[in-house]
């Protein structure tokens, strides 16, 4: 638990050992950094096997430095950071979701969106 707070920030652990998960609140935004969550579960003898975030942002529609072509995206305005979305989801609002993190460990993270709520 040490590593996710001192290497992720992380402000609220809940660990479940028999149910294979862990799970992290940040109590003030911060940058998402999936190196660091593979590093803190490594440093804690856990293997990273999926990765799922609720988070709030603005969508938009960007082209990807990656795959070359216009996806959506989720910008979180208190850090700046983008996340690419994979999933139907409004262009142009404040949506909250819950996405599953794919390619967080090839260098092209993506959000696979779940769910999401709009707050406009």
């Amino acid at each position: 638990m040490k590593a996710l707070r001192r290497q992720v920030g992380a402000d609220t652990i809940e660990l479940d050992t028999e149910k294979s998960f862990a799970r992290y609140t940040l109590a003030r935004p911060r940058r998402i950094d999936f190196a660091k969550m593979e590093e803190a579960a490594e440093d804690a003898s856990y293997t990273l096997k999926s990765i799922v975030l609720e988070i709030e942002g603005v969508t938009s529609e960007t082209q990807c430095q990656k795959c070359g072509r216009s996806v959506p995206t989720l910008r979180i305005p208190a850090t700046g950071q983008t996340f690419e979305l994979e999933g139907d989801v409004p262009i142009g609002v404040t949506t909250k979701i819950r996405a599953s993190v794919q390619g967080w460990d090839g260098g092209h993270a993506r959000l696979v969106v779940l769910e999401f709520e709009t707050s406009e």
